[in-house]
C-alpha cells in the first residue's frame, strides 16, 4: 500500500520556533530503498524526548547514535552540524543551497547518498541526507542534544502515531492499523510531502476557513499568515517573534477566539503568531497554506498521521493537563 499523494521534489520545512528552507533534487527510484520493518515486526513503539514542544527522536545513521527532530514538515533528513563531514568523509556529496524564513542569504549544504538508518525494529536504506554547517541552529534545547531534522520518511511508509503525555511514539504497518474510535476525524490533504487540514476560525466574531499546515517542528500554539485574516494585533509594532533559517522573523502576536479540530474538539483564546510579508523572502508568493498548527495545539492530544488513507486523528489524552485545560472543549 503506498501514500496517496507522492510528490517527487524535496522542499524543507525545519521547525524550532518557525524554521522553513527549501531545494530540489531528483528522487530515489529504487523502491526497496527507505524505511520497512524488520522482518517479522508489524509495529514499533519507542519513547521520544520533548525539547520545548519539539519532539526528539534517537536515530543511528552510518552507526552513529544522533538526536533528530521529528518534524512532519520536513521532506529529508537534515544534520546540523559540520563535524559530521568527517563521520561521512568516504562518502560522495553533492551541493545544495536552502532559502528560508527571515531576512537573509541562501544557506549551503552538502546531499549525501546511500546512507543506512536505523530505529527500534526499523531499518532504512538507500537514504539521503542533507549535511549543512549552520552554525545558527542551537546544539541543545533544555539540556537535549540536537544533531538534525526528518519526518517524511516516516510518514511515507507507516501509520504515526505520537503520544506527547506517555512520550511515545508508534510505527504501524498500514496493513495492521485500527483507527481510533473516539478519536476526532480530520481529512488531510498531503501537497509537497506537507499534511494540512482545513480548520474553521473565529477571530473579531468573524468566521474563517483556513488552510493549515500541521507541522510537530514549530513549536507555537498557532501562525496564521496576517493577510489570511483581518486582524486586531494585541501589539502595534512588528518585533521578533521566532528564528528562521535565514534570520529573524518579525510580525505580531494576536489572539484568535476559537480554532475547531474537527468533530469533537476546539480550543479557545488561541494565542498566534503572524509573521509579516518580510519574514518571507525566498517563499513562493502562491502559498496553499494560511498557517500553521503547532506543538503546543498539538501536545493536548494523542495524534496519529495516516497518509495512506489522507487522515488525522485527534484523540483526548485523558490526562489532568488536557482535562484541565480551560482552552479545550470537548464537544458531546
Amino acid at each position: 500500500m503506498k501514500p496517496k499523494q507522492y510528490v517527487t521534489p524535496i522542499t524543507l520545512f525545519i521547525g524550532l520556533v518557525l524554521l522553513c528552507a527549501s531545494f530540489t533534487t531528483r528522487a530515489k527510484t529504487d523502491n526497496l530503498a527507505g524505511f520497512q520493518f524488520e522482518e517479522g515486526k508489524y509495529q514499533s513503539s519507542f519513547r521520544f524526548e520533548l525539547a520545548g514542544n519539539l519532539i526528539i527522536l534517537p536515530v543511528i545513521i552510518e552507526g552513529k547514535k544522533l538526536n533528530l527532530i521529528f518534524d512532519t514538515g520536513m521532506n529529508s533528513i537534515m544534520i546540523f552540524n559540520k563535524k559530521h563531514f568527517d563521520n561521512w568523509g568516504s562518502l560522495e556529496k553533492h551541493p545544495v543551497k536552502f532559502s528560508g524564513l527571515g531576512k537573509g542569504r541562501y544557506i549551503s549544504g552538502k546531499r549525501l547518498d546511500g546512507i543506512s538508518v536505523k530505529m527500534p525494529n526499523i531499518k532504512g536504506k538507500g537514504l539521503s541526507i542533507v549535511v549543512t554547517p549552520w552554525i545558527r541552529f542551537p546544539d541543545k534545547k533544555e539540556g537535549i542534544q540536537i544533531d538534525g531534522v526528518f519526518g517524511y520518511q516516516l510518514l511515507a511508509k507507516f501509520i504515526v502515531q505520537i503520544d506527547y503525555g506517555r512520550k511515545l511514539i508508534t510505527l504501524t504497518d498500514p496493513e495492521y492499523f485500527t483507527k481510533p474510535l473516539m478519536a476526532s476525524q480530520l481529512d488531510l490533504q498531503i501537497t509537497n510531502t506537507k499534511p494540512y487540514v482545513q480548520c474553521p476560525v473565529s477571530v473579531n466574531q468573524k468566521e474563517y476557513l483556513l488552510n493549515l499546515l500541521v507541522d510537530t517542528g514549530a513549536e507555537a500554539e498557532l501562525l496564521i499568515n496576517a493577510q489570511a485574516i483581518e486582524k486586531r494585533t494585541n501589539d502595534g509594532y512588528a518585533h521578533p517573534i521566532g528564528q528562521g533559517l535565514a534570520g529573524t522573523l518579525m510580525g505580531y502576536k494576536t489572539t484568535i477566539d476559537r480554532l475547531a479540530l474537527g468533530d469533537r474538539y476546539e480550543t479557545t483564546h488561541v494565542e498566534a503568531l503572524l509573521p509579516t510579508s518580510y519574514s518571507f523572502p525566498n517563499e513562493s508568493k502562491m502559498l496553499i497554506r494560511d498557517g500553521t498548527i503547532g506543538g503546543e495545539t498539538l501536545k493536548r492530544f494523542i495524534v496519529t498521521f495516516d497518509y495512506f488513507n489522507n487522515k488525522l486523528y485527534l484523540e483526548n489524552r485523558y490526562t489532568s493537563s488536557v482535562v484541565n485545560d480551560k482552552k479545550l472543549t470537548i464537544k458531546n
